[in-house]
């Protein structure tokens, strides 16, 4: 995936806590 925080909540419409947990559950580590 890669996208950062602020872009999962502006193109998703997630809240931070959400986008937080979706870049745990994923492993982001593209960053």
């Amino acid at each position: 995936m890669g996208a950062s925080i602020d872009e999962l909540t502006q193109s998703c419409g997630l809240t931070q806590a959400e986008a937080q947990l979706m870049t745990k559950l994923h492993g982001n580590t593209a960053g």
